[in-house]
């Protein structure tokens, strides 16, 4: 056989394949795009920029500040449930007193949390990939899950804003204390600035203070200095001993008054699981037509993280920096769900998990991310591996698409409606009968908007309604 016409079939072949690799490369990196886009025009096309639901109660806690009647203290630490919504109060104040009540405050921080978060998963992504030779383009999935549009509504709905900017100062903590592992010299002022993010994120929500045991084990996990482990452990339990005082849990008191054994019975206890797999099973448990599905996919995500989180607890097989990062983000996605199940399972008699809580499973899935794409590199080596990933992803990519514009048009649809409703009630016009999204008690929402009206405090809308109720 003749040596050269070998030679120059294989690289003619490496030639060909390098042109497809870079082909699929570029159309996912144009779906991502197109991805961005869309999370992009839903985050616009769906914002609800009048005040609803549990904005009324955040506003009418800023006039009593406002008033003198209450300190800044008193203001900013004031329990709501089981939540110290510090940031949700600072963001307050800049949304009534300089843009009038339009929550253009709100979007404009949670579209930059969760825009931050997305970038930063995204460059440990890239990171590691370019390391291990595996197909840089994947990485993009990760920013991909975090900027769905199911976790829109996190960003456009003031109320929500509070997820993304806990989860980014999260995500933040997590990254900051891996990085200490591959930075020996400055280890210590990485850990530093790792739990300064862990400090502030519970101040968006209660869910923040997941952070701490995360942390924790982390530093056990990477075999950190004892000095370290009593230092996350102490401020820690400090951290939740204040954080605690003086809150209420309104979704766990009413159903624990009823009993222990009613608490604790069979029915009571499946309807909690029930609860916990429907979170994991987001955003398809939101469709009636999904719920079965979605719970199957709760269910498997439930095992793959717990085997995962045993699997690095009890061995050295998951330990780099970008496998921590990857588990942190599970623990964070199933402790969310879990506190999600106890605090708020009983709210109502059906089990319906709100969508919001979508970005907690964004992150369980970007965890997974972290812990398979990096070792497709070592394992699928090669021109005809390389291929197959990029394969792989862009079948992922499409699907995403699909799924973000349909999602999208859904949340846009809804948003629609209760917008609407919301500006002609902002504008005084109130009809027979006002939804429980907009308030549930609509004579106290009333006096709130008509402080902020005769304040003047409160932008006027323009949007055509209907003959108000007489």
């Amino acid at each position: 056989m003749n040596t050269r016409a070998v030679k120059a079939g294989i690289i003619t072949g490496v030639g060909k394949d390098s042109s497809l690799l870079k082909a699929l490369s570029a159309t996912i990196a144009l779906i991502a795009v197109m991805y961005f886009a869309a999370f992009g025009f839903f985050l616009f096309k769906a914002a609800i920029t009048s005040p609803i639901s549990d904005m009324f109660r955040y506003i009418s806690d800023y006039l009593l500040f406002r008033d003198g009647k209450l300190g800044l203290i008193d203001y900013l630490w004031k329990p709501h449930g089981e939540h110290h919504l510090v940031w949700i109060r600072l963001l307050t104040w800049a949304d009534v007193e300089i843009f009038h009540t339009q929550a253009i405050p709100f979007i404009a921080a949670a579209t930059v949390a969760i825009s931050l978060t997305a970038a930063l998963v995204w460059y440990k992504l890239w990171g590691a990939e370019g390391r291990v030779g595996a197909a840089s383009s994947l990485a993009l999935l990760a920013p991909m899950l975090i900027l769905s549009t199911a976790n829109v509504v996190d960003c456009n709905v003031p109320i929500n804003t509070t997820y993304p900017i806990t989860v980014a100062w999260v995500v933040l903590a997590l990254v900051l204390f891996a990085h200490a592992d591959s930075s020996a010299q400055h280890a210590n002022y990485w850990r530093v600035g790792a739990m300064l993010a862990a400090s502030v994120a519970p101040l968006g929500m209660a869910a923040g203070l997941l952070v701490w045991p995360i942390l924790f084990w982390m530093a056990w996990q990477g075999q950190v200095n004892r000095r370290w482990l009593v230092v996350l452990g102490g401020i820690g339990l400090i951290y939740f001993a204040i954080y605690l005082q003086d809150v209420y849990f309104f979704g766990i008191v009413p159903t624990w008054e009823k009993g222990t054994e009613f608490y604790l019975g069979l029915g009571h206890l499946g309807k909690l699981v029930d609860y916990f797999f429907s979170f994991l099973g987001l955003p398809f448990t939101r469709d009636p037509r999904l719920g079965f599905v979605g719970r199957i996919v709760g269910l498997l995500l439930f095992l793959a993280g717990l085997s995962v989180i045993l699997i690095a607890t009890f061995s050295n097989r998951l330990s780099t920096p970008l496998d921590r990062i990857g588990i942190g983000m599970i623990l964070l996605g199933l402790g969310s769900a879990a506190l999600a199940s106890v605090g708020r399972g009983d709210l109502i008699e059906e089990v319906k998990v709100p969508v919001r809580y979508t970005i907690f499973v964004a992150m369980l899935q970007v965890g997974f991310l972290c812990l398979l794409l990096p070792r497709l590199g070592h394992r699928v080596a090669g021109p005809g591996g390389r291929l197959w990933q990029q394969a792989v992803g862009l079948l992922l990519a499409c699907l995403l698409l699909v799924l973000q514009i349909f999602v999208g048009r859904s949340a846009e649809q809804i948003a629609s409606a209760i917008s609407e409703e919301a500006d002609c009630f902002a504008q005084g016009i109130r009809y027979a009968e006002v939804s429980h999204t907009i308030s549930p008690t609509p004579e106290v929402a009333q006096s709130v908007l008509v402080a902020l009206r005769e304040s003047g405090l409160l932008a006027p809308k323009t949007v055509r309604c209907a003959a108000p109720l007489r």
